[in-house]
């Protein structure tokens, strides 16, 4: 029989233990036991709760499934929805019998169709969404541009009716400076040549009911007619070159009456066309305006318009012999 005897100061392994180790050995098995509670806990919480993850992928696919309701009651009419939800031919087996229909089109849907076709029905919604969004854009912005474009075209026409305003009050200063420079009856005392007579009391009787242009034309007019009377009597030469030289002093008369006019007018240029007409012993010259619709045999008229004379830019010149038209008279028409 062993006798094992303890020997006086020797200890056990559990006595070698300092109490610094036995406190630091707890700590480090009290944080593992933490630990793997808090993992264990994490686990449960995962299980009964769900992968986050997955949540936010159910609540994707919940939100795109709500779009089905909304597209088929946005295309349908929720008034026949209503009526297909409410037919007993149609009645679908769900626990719920009343239902919003909004949740009965989703059920229903989910019933009828796979899951597989209810993504290719979202994504051709989606699709569709995304081309109106696109077709909206595009037409907002061809508005815009519209509007702006409205906006550049109405500040233009505003300016230029400002350029109008200008130019018209420009104008009416200056037939004023025009008739206190050239009073109408002042010029009229320079007519006292023979030939000026006829002119003189045809002017005379248009001062009876003066316009806003008489000063005007009354001054352009004479500066033509003295071009005419010079070609009248400095005419030489051949009977087509006096024509000719006439022809032009009367072309010169019209351009300086462009624009003008006065009640006389008519009758003064038939006044001058036989002035002129009686320096030609072979050509008779004739007003552009002597009648007020166009003559096909003396007229030729400019531009597009009607059959009424509203200006001429020459005189017509006919034989007088054959009385074939020569030259014709070169019109505008209004």
């Amino acid at each position: 029989m062993h006798i094992s005897k303890k020997i006086e100061g020797e200890k056990s392994p559990e006595e070698n233990k300092t109490p610094e180790k036995t406190s630091r050995i707890s700590v480090v098995k009290e944080g593992q036991e933490k630990q793997e509670e808090t993992e264990e806990t994490k686990r449960l919480s995962m299980t009964k709760e769900g992968d986050p993850i997955q949540k936010e992928g159910k609540k994707d696919k919940k939100k795109e499934t709500l779009q089905l309701p909304e597209w088929f009651i946005r295309h349908f009419g929720k008034d026949i929805l209503q009526q297909i939800k409410e037919n007993p031919n149609l009645t679908l087996p769900f626990e719920e019998k009343e239902m919003p229909l909004e949740e009965w089109l989703v059920k229903s849907l989910k019933t009828i169709l796979p899951s597989s076709n209810l993504d290719s029905v979202i994504k051709n919604i989606e699709k569709e969404e995304s081309t109106k969004d696109k077709e909206k854009l595009s037409l907002q912005n061809a508005l815009d541009k519209a509007e702006a474009e409205m906006l550049k075209a109405q500040q233009e026409l505003k300016a230029a009716q400002a350029r109008v305003d200008d130019a018209e009050v420009a104008l009416f200063r200056n037939k004023k400076e025009l008739e206190s420079r050239y009073p109408v009856k002042e010029m009229l005392k320079a007519l006292t040549a023979t030939e000026d007579q006829a002119i003189k009391t045809i002017l005379e009787d248009a001062l009876e009911e003066p316009d806003d242009q008489l000063a005007a034309f009354v001054f352009h007019f004479l500066n033509g007619w003295h071009y005419v009377k010079g070609a009248h009597f400095a005419a030489q030469g051949s009977e087509e070159e006096k024509m000719e030289l006439l022809y032009q002093a009367l072309s010169f008369l019209l351009t300086r009456l462009k624009g003008l006019t006065c009640t006389a007018r008519r009758s003064l240029l038939d006044e001058v066309a036989d002035f002129a007409s009686a320096a030609s012993k072979d050509f008779q010259f004739v007003s552009p305006e002597r009648s007020t619709q166009i003559d096909p045999s003396i007229h030729d008229a400019v531009g597009v318009g009607g059959s009424a004379i509203k200006e001429g830019y020459s005189f017509a010149v006919i034989r007088k012999d054959t009385r074939s038209t020569v030259k014709y008279a070169s019109v505008s028409t209004a």
